[in-house]
């Protein structure tokens, strides 16, 4: 059956989709239906197809782009898994950015936002497995959407080597040990003292370079299904490296904001799939301070300037620049 699906096999969304009529023709049972996916290269029409019934039982599936033309052999299958005829069609994303928000437990040391609960704790180990990720991935495919926004407080020790801060990196992954959250243990951990004995449990041994090909791999691998990956943070937090060359969760403090302007850039130029930074300007920020030390600068100068960083160095590279305005006033 897999003759049936003529497609450029170094394509990887094309190889998926092909991947998937295939296992609907075999579900179905059928041996008569013959497709071939293409791209006809459309700029002004993203992630759009066209399916064309060229003989009854030859189908032409044309996208404007890979993405395009996986999500017309996505429609494919669906239709012949559900038994729907068919039929020629055009179709165009009424929604451009389709995303999920992941609120992702890097490590008990690089928190989400709330880790306090079992699953966070839990999966705090999966996120390190790579079959977990093509299987969340290809289910983000199959579900059409294209944006994985990764959410934490302050990911950088967990997925980055700095050569300034190098003894930021944290080597190996801990999660909180059983029993020890409270009800009173909201957000952050900023209740649990992760230095008290028998506070951690690890829970797998792994050196940064070796986490940071895990998330190369990772990230590879969402491109490969057209997904984006966003990197979204709250504001103003040093958690792994809190205490280290003096870095501290104050925006008023240089050695930080100097610490986050190289964790973005390095973070960037580690991973060239991620293709948006969000920030939240409130939560921990202090809204009040004025001048130098004000949130807006301390985001241009942390965030804005580490991103301005990387387009000197790669010009046709895109970052989109998400500001989130929660807890900051609309001012």
């Amino acid at each position: 059956i897999l003759a049936q699906v003529k497609y450029n096999k170094k394509i990887p969304q094309l190889a998926f989709a092909a991947q998937e009529i295939t296992i609907a023709l075999q579900e179905a049972e059928r041996e008569d239906l013959k497709l071939t996916l293409i791209i006809s290269e459309d700029k002004d029409s993203p992630e759009s197809f066209q399916i064309q019934i060229l003989e009854p039982m030859r189908v032409e599936v044309t996208g404007s782009d890979a993405n395009g033309t996986m999500y017309g052999g996505l429609e494919v299958a669906d239709r012949i898994r559900l038994g729907l005829p068919l039929e020629n069609m055009q179709k165009s994303p009424f929604i451009k950015k389709r995303g999920i928000k992941f609120n992702i437990p890097f490590d008990a040391r690089t928190p989400s936002y709330d880790d306090t609960g079992d699953a966070a704790q839990i999966n705090t180990e999966t996120i390190y497995d790579f079959e977990f990720w093509k299987a969340y991935l290809d289910d983000l495919a199959r579900y059409r959407y294209n944006v994985l926004s990764l959410w934490s407080t302050h990911p950088y020790p967990s997925i980055i080597q700095l050569e300034d801060y190098p003894e930021v990196a944290l080597d190996d992954v801990y999660r909180v040990s059983e029993g020890v959250f409270q009800p009173h243990h909201k957000n952050r951990l900023q209740n649990v003292d992760l230095d008290e004995p028998g506070t951690m449990v690890l829970v797998k041994e792994i050196p940064m370079k070796d986490k940071i090909k895990h998330w190369q791999k990772v990230f590879e691998y969402a491109g490969d299904r057209g997904i984006e990956i966003y990197l979204f943070h709250w504001n103003v937090m040093t958690f792994g490296a809190t205490g280290k060359y003096g870095i501290t969760p104050d925006q008023s403090n240089p050695v930080s904001i100097d610490y986050m302007r190289k964790c973005i850039r390095q973070a960037l130029l580690t991973y060239p799939q991620i293709s948006g930074i969000g920030v939240t300007a409130g939560e921990n920020a202090d809204n009040n301070i004025e001048g130098e030390f004000s949130i807006e600068n301390y985001l241009f100068n942390t965030y804005g300037r580490g991103i301005m960083d990387v387009l000197e160095q790669q010009p046709e590279r895109e970052v989109r620049f998400i500001f989130r305005r929660h807890m900051s006033g609309l001012g």
